[in-house]
């Protein structure tokens, strides 16, 4: 028999997906789209090209296939695109995670050139949670190169996810123009669906985060190389170069300096039991709370 706080909480539940699928919509709406799933063969080989248009393959061959999208769309998971008409904008694949978890990870995800500045992103993100929260998926999870900082601040502070785990050369050698010859480097983004920070971000709200004392552990000099810092401070901060795809093009040295460097510093502080908390777009940095161990 089901008890009254067991009601509640499924009460609970349901009210919070529901919000979420109202902020999702409105979303959405704001950006003048629709998303939905990929159904039919050529929605998917759709969405095969724009993956290619947008990650650029430097090897002729795709990075996604159609066979794979429709094998993972027979397994009930997420594969949806973003359209305005018939005009594919955004894509995004994501396969479900241990069931012990409740848990989605998120393989892939991007938004068409053409549409950069329409927040299309940040909609599809909020459909891809609130199609997860109505299915009981607790955390989203996904990987992102640590040294892309449009990346961290959106999956950081726009969406509200936090990190702990740092994955060296996570997927080896990719052949396309916005990896360059760089080594797979990753952060693993952990996005606590119903969290007061998800919640925050979804509904555009302020974030009121309590602040701390941060000091520089990894900060940029006057050329734009990193420079360590000496601090004992529980909090720090961890700078990236402000564009490291053009960077990778003008001056591959450095930006090879800068992987390592973020893989000691970065790396090391998650190891031993950090985790990112947010990312400072004034600085160009990452906000790491120092583990116990430090």
């Amino acid at each position: 028999m089901t008890t009254f706080a067991e009601q509640a909480r499924d009460v609970a539940r349901t009210e919070t997906s529901r919000i979420a699928a109202i902020a999702a919509a409105q979303a959405a709406d704001r950006s003048g789209v629709a998303i939905r799933a990929l159904i039919s063969i050529d929605d998917m080989q759709r969405g095969v090209e724009l993956i290619d248009q947008i990650w650029r393959p430097t090897d002729g061959m795709s990075i996604m296939n159609v066979e794979v999208l429709q094998a993972l769309a027979g397994t009930e998971s997420y594969v949806c695109g973003v359209f305005a008409g018939d005009l594919i904008l955004g894509i995004s694949v994501g396969m479900w995670g241990l069931p012990s978890t409740l848990s989605l990870h998120s393989h892939i995800a991007g938004v068409a050139d053409s549409a950069r500045g329409r927040n299309i992103g940040f909609a599809l993100k909020l459909h891809q949670r609130a199609w997860a929260m109505a299915r009981g998926i607790k955390t989203i999870t996904w990987t992102f190169d640590p040294l892309v900082s449009r990346n961290a601040h959106f999956n950081l502070s726009k969406l509200g996810g936090t990190a702990r785990v740092y994955h060296v050369n996570h997927y080896g050698t990719l052949l396309d123009d916005l990896n360059g010859e760089d080594e797979t480097d990753r952060l693993k983004l952990e996005w606590d669906l119903a969290g007061s920070r998800a919640s925050s971000c979804a509904a555009l709200e302020q974030r009121n985060s309590a602040q701390v004392h941060t000091e520089p552990m990894l900060s940029r000099d006057p050329l734009s190389r990193p420079s360590l810092e000496d601090t004992s401070a529980a909090h720090v901060s961890v700078a990236v170069p402000t564009d490291i795809e053009a960077l990778r093009h003008s001056d591959p040295g450095l930006a090879s300096e800068w992987r390592l460097v973020i893989r000691e510093v970065l790396g090391t502080l998650l190891a031993e039991g950090g985790q990112v908390e947010d990312f400072d777009r004034r600085a160009n940095a990452y906000i790491v709370s120092k583990g116990t161990a430090v």
